[in-house]
């Protein structure tokens, strides 16, 4: 019996998620399902290790000819982050090889960069994070590039990948129009390498030149929720003195994140702002008998009071 693709596709997201609800359901014999060995062979079919893999790239244009990808669908942006992974050394077995992991490995550039760093002396660390690289596509076509075990990613190790990046992409027909990326400090110094006035980016619109098209610019994009919390931090840390390392200020005035927290505890003394939700100062016996209601009850009290409001 030959299994379809789609089925073989849904079967493998299911069994990705939970092998043992996937067997489970198999064994149940409500739906006929393929084995667990079959799924192991369709999703080791390409070997998986770190770095740029031609098997992937050829993977990845298969799929967008199948799935009849537009040429703006092979246009968009190269997302990548660092995420902490558990120390350990892994042995896994390819046939007759038997394969260690767990390491550091980057690429070739980083492994001398350390041998010079070490005083020609060759060394190996154990991985704790993994740096990802995923393409983003315009029309919604989304693959994973490549990822690689390191240390804590440096700036120009990550000047190195992304351009290699960017380039085979490119070889491939897919072309990158903007990175983005959180606000991590070794990403903030990547942005700063590729800007020839790096004190003032804004006058380049964070646009840099493409270096697999010098023909198109390329757009460095901070993540935005990353932006919004860096905001709000600076914003509890921010200090009323002059002089302070951790003052938000705009037109000559301190930005304090007391100020948000007055407003919030004025707006509740004063009225409710929300369905179902009551702003009293805390401890008050208003805050303890609308807790008490139901929700029913406090959006009945809500529109009463919205409606006695705009008939005055």
């Amino acid at each position: 019996m030959r299994w379809d693709k789609r089925i073989i596709s849904l079967c493998l997201s299911m069994w990705n998620s939970s092998p043992k609800a996937y067997e489970h359901l198999k064994r149940s014999n409500f739906l006929l399902l393929p084995s667990q060995s079959l799924l192991k062979k369709y999703k080791n079919c390409i070997h998986q290790r770190c770095g740029f893999n031609t098997e992937m790239f050829r993977w990845m244009n298969f799929e967008c000819d199948d799935k009849n990808i537009s040429e703006n669908g092979r246009h968009g942006g190269l997302s990548f982050d660092e995420v902490a992974i558990q120390e350990d050394l892994v042995y896994t077995r390819r046939k007759d090889e038997l394969i260690l992991t767990g390491m550091v490995d980057i690429n070739e550039e980083s492994k001398q960069g350390s041998i010079i760093k070490n005083g020609g002396t060759p060394k190996t660390d154990l991985a704790s994070h993994v740096f990802q690289m995923f393409f983003l596509g315009n029309t919604g076509f989304r693959w994973p590039v490549a990822y690689f075990a390191t240390r804590e990613v440096t700036a120009p190790e990550i000047y190195n990948l992304f351009w290699e990046a960017v380039i085979t992409l490119k070889e491939w027909g897919f072309s990158v129009d903007y990175a983005i990326m959180d606000g991590a400090s070794s990403n903030r110094s990547f942005i700063k390498l590729n800007y020839t006035d790096p004190s003032n980016p804004r006058k380049g619109r964070f646009m840099v030149s493409n270096r697999a098209d010098l023909s198109r610019k390329l757009a460095m994009i901070m993540d935005f929720s990353h932006c919004v919390k860096k905001v709000r931090n600076g914003m509890l840390k921010s200090a009323e003195y002059e002089g302070s390392k951790k003052s938000l200020i705009i037109d000559g005035k301190f930005v304090l994140w007391k100020y948000f927290h007055e407003a919030y505890q004025h707006m509740g003394h004063q009225h409710k702002t929300y369905p179902g939700t009551f702003f009293t100062r805390p401890g008050t016996e208003d805050e303890k008998s609308s807790s008490r209601r139901s929700p029913g009850c406090r959006d009945a009290a809500y529109h009463e009071e919205i409606s006695g409001f705009i008939e005055r």
